[in-house]
């Protein structure tokens, strides 16, 4: 996506979580070799968080390409036309 952020709305009813102030809470552990993981690495203050969220069980609505950067709109468009697809020719 040519190394541009993007961005998509959407709303999650958390079904679980967890939440922790504790530092040794977790660790974000980076590649050695990612560029996202050289970059993050040169920007990151610390690896330990000031809060720590746990969400293993949530649902999920993702709003339509509207709300979606144009890269993300047309990348979701091609996964979904593949899943019909696909679906159509299994089915």
């Amino acid at each position: 996506m040519d190394g541009q952020p993007q961005g998509a709305q959407f709303t999650i009813n958390q079904l679980q979580y967890g939440t922790s102030s504790r530092r040794d809470a977790a660790v974000l552990d980076l590649a050695e070799r990612h560029p996202v993981a050289l970059e993050l690495r040169w920007l990151l203050v610390s690896r330990k968080p000031l809060q720590y969220e746990d969400v293993p069980r949530f649902e999920a609505v993702l709003f339509g390409a509207e709300h979606q950067t144009a890269s993300l709109a047309q990348l979701s468009g091609q996964a979904i036309m593949a899943a019909v697809e696909h679906h159509q020719l299994s089915g």
